[in-house]
């Protein structure tokens, strides 16, 4: 299959047309991982005024996602979201605090990788950790965010970005950076989100009266779950040719 794969890059001049193939990918992900961040972080009206607008345009496009397994839970999750305008700001932010800081009949669900991976370690690597990794990309946290960096929003803005990178890359036809940027973002989904998000989505269903929460931990946690096999085969197709990360 690999030497299937090179020949036909050859023969079409290079990795040019699925170049621009993966750089539309890139792109949807960046959307989509975006959309999540946006919804886990406070729900400012002019967020959520965002957000609406946001999903409308992805509903748009979302048929041809109809093959893939997380394509429900992002319809439904589309749906939620566009549902939003005719909510109250006041009720969604309630619920946001009731779920997430705090709230007098059970623990909140925390959203933070070192709520469900620093058990029995030392307090506080998490957030250095990832804040190292932040900064090896040229990023750091914006003190008007007033989130840690293990924050799940932070965490999911992160792939994001690095999918925007990889977008740029395949559009500029750099494709050893379009590559680099996968295995970052596949690193970056093995060894963080991969790992807590899933119990965290869990406890929000299971707290969520609302829905509303409920179906963006869902979608999310459907949709890395999918990536990270994605990225999985995409980095494995490319081969050895592709190098390795610096």
């Amino acid at each position: 299959m690999r030497t299937d794969r090179t020949e036909h890059r050859k023969a079409n001049g290079g990795y040019g047309q699925e170049a621009l193939e993966l750089a539309d990918l890139a792109r949807f992900r960046q959307a989509a991982y975006r959309l999540f961040s946006t919804m886990l972080l406070y729900p400012e009206e002019e967020r959520l005024k965002t957000v609406v607008a946001v999903a409308g345009e992805l509903a748009d496009q979302a048929d041809f996602l109809a093959a893939f397994s997380f394509f429900i839970q992002w319809r439904e999750l589309l749906d939620v979201l566009q549902g939003l305008s005719g909510v109250n700001t006041a009720a969604i932010q309630e619920e946001c605090v009731q779920i997430f800081m705090v709230n007098p009949d059970y623990a909140p669900c925390l959203p933070y990788e070192s709520a469900y991976a620093e058990e029995g370690s030392n307090p506080g690597w998490t957030a250095v950790e990832l804040e190292r990794e932040y900064a090896a990309a040229g990023l750091a946290l914006a003190s008007s965010l007033r989130e840690a960096p293990d924050h799940a929003a932070v965490e999911l803005e992160f792939v994001s970005f690095l999918c925007k990178q990889e977008a740029c890359a395949w559009e500029a036809r750099q494709v050893e950076k379009g590559i680099d940027a996968l295995k970052r973002q596949s690193a970056f989904l093995e060894e963080h989100l991969s790992r807590w998000f899933p119990v965290f989505a869990r406890r929000v269903a299971e707290k969520d009266s609302g829905k509303i929460y409920a179906a963006v931990t869902k979608a999310a946690q459907g949709f890395i779950t999918h990536d990270r096999d994605l990225l999985k085969a995409l980095v494995e197709g490319f081969g050895p040719e592709g190098g390795a990360l610096p």
